[in-house]
């Protein structure tokens, strides 16, 4: 018998899955994937470079001597 927590975890793999193969109708190459499709604003654009942007500030794996 399946417990919950894999019976939820099959779901959502599905949905999320299903929501992949919907949104490949929307995409026509990789620069339209990169950059979605140029339909970003000011705004929101700026959001996600400065989430992936990495800071100068050393976090706790540099500073305990961890990192490059």
């Amino acid at each position: 018998m399946a417990t919950p927590q894999a019976i939820v975890s099959g779901l959502y793999f599905l949905v999320i899955f299903a929501v992949g193969l919907y949104a490949t109708r929307f995409v026509k190459d990789s620069t339209d994937f990169l950059l979605a499709g140029r339909r970003l604003g000011v705004v929101l654009a700026a959001a996600a470079l400065a989430a992936v942007t990495p800071t100068a500030r050393p976090g706790p794996p540099q500073a305990a001597g961890a990192g490059p």
